[in-house]
């Protein structure tokens, strides 16, 4: 009997380590995860200067989602060191995408992605022999390409010469790949390559963002007149000399 119940005892105990286990590592887990995000700005944690710029936002700055925070909050960043034109053209853009509705938006967003059609100079034919030569693993299909493509292709032809004989010869395999790729492949690819692209745009901006709140108000304050007083600086060293007037009474020959 009592063989009985200290097995049973005994049994509960590694079923309770078991369960403080389990809860342990979920815990951690949770903890971890945690860690790794990053919270996005809400509006009262923008500086002065930030919710000024942003403004035409502020009525739904928390509901936007995380990428469109950070992409405007990066707006914002730069804009103390843009031209007089710059930050004009920034403040209309901010007015009029905030007086758009949700599908006004969503068909914008669709417009921008929208690829033009390829110019005469960006035919197979309209090549030199060295672009031609280089881009020959593309040539059966090169008159397929958009605009995008074939851009980003001549850019990589532009620069190739450049290149070390290890990166020329990952630039032909890469080509090579590319070129085997069913449409439908290159489409994941192509949507794997930005989604890569804007995560990693989205983390340098959290990081930026981070090391701006950890300065102190003060630091914070310094560095916007810095930054106000350099981009003065520029405009004034921008703007064209006028000429001397003549002294009075003086003529033109």
């Amino acid at each position: 009997m009592a063989e009985k119940a200290t097995a049973a005892l005994s049994r509960v105990c590694c079923l309770a380590r078991g369960i403080a286990f389990v809860l342990v590592a979920t815990l951690a887990a949770a903890a971890l995860h945690a860690e790794d995000q990053t919270p996005y700005p809400t509006w009262v944690a923008l500086d002065a200067p930030q919710r000024e710029v942003l403004a035409p936002l502020a009525d739904e700055w928390d509901r936007l989602d995380p990428e469109s925070r950070m992409r405007w909050l990066g707006v914002a960043m730069r804009y103390p060191k843009m031209t007089p034109i710059g930050q004009k053209r920034v403040k209309t853009r901010l007015r009029k995408w905030a007086a758009l509705t949700p599908q006004q938006r969503a068909e914008a967003r669709a417009k921008s992605k929208r690829t033009g059609q390829p110019r005469k100079s960006m035919t197979w034919a309209a090549l030199d022999p060295s672009q031609r030569e280089i881009l020959e693993p593309l040539a059966g299909e090169w008159e397929q390409l958009n605009a995008d493509s074939r851009t980003r292709w001549l850019g990589v032809a532009k620069r190739y010469p450049k290149m070390t004989p290890i990166g020329k010869k990952r630039v032909q395999t890469r080509m090579k790949k590319w070129a085997a790729l069913t449409p439908q492949q290159r489409d994941e690819a192509r949507a794997k390559y930005k989604r890569m692209r804007r995560e990693r745009k989205m983390k340098k901006l959290q990081r930026e963002w981070q090391r701006y709140q950890a300065l102190p108000a003060e630091e914070r304050k310094s560095l916007a007149a810095s930054e106000e007083r350099e981009h003065k600086d520029k405009v004034r060293q921008q703007k064209p000399k006028s000429e001397p007037r003549p002294a009075t009474g003086e003529r033109a020959q």
